[in-house]
């Protein structure tokens, strides 16, 4: 049940960025409900059900939420960046 509400929480960040700036409501139940299934997974898993698969799946699935959303939150100008930010050198 936790690989599975992982990947749905993987595969709904993709659609993220499509939904932010046409529909800024839904985009938020969108993030409010995927947050959701993080906790769910996060509670399922120490209850002592954990996988293997689960441990790569849950911190990419966590990645690519955090990735998307602020990708689409800063690319339509709802959010600001500072430039330094994204230099490594």
């Amino acid at each position: 049940m936790a690989n599975l509400l992982s990947s749905f929480r993987l595969l709904l960040s993709f659609t993220f960025p499509f939904i932010t700036f046409d529909y800024p409501l839904l985009s938020l139940v969108l993030f409010c409900l995927l947050a959701v299934t993080d906790f769910l997974d996060g509670y399922l898993a120490r209850k002592g059900k954990r996988s293997e698969l689960g441990k790569i799946l849950d911190p990419l699935a966590d990645k690519f939420l955090t990735f998307f959303s602020l990708f689409s939150l800063s690319y339509y100008s709802r959010i600001s960046f500072p430039p330094h930010l994204f230099y490594f050198f």
